[in-house]
């Protein structure tokens, strides 16, 4: 089955976003694959909804 998932993670940098999200996957025994960059937090402070 595949499903798509958007998930948030605070990250210093693109590879400490990119290890939050490997252990996030490892812990909860999913198979996934990466296919979008980062979001830079400053694109949610000007476009989001949210204030963060």
């Amino acid at each position: 089955m595949k499903t798509f998932v958007a998930l948030l993670a605070f990250a210093e940098s693109r590879s400490d976003f990119e290890k939050k999200i490997d252990l996030f996957w490892q812990k909860h025994h999913i198979i996934a694959h990466l296919h979008l960059v980062p979001i830079p937090l400053i694109f949610f402070q000007r476009h989001g909804r949210l204030s963060l």
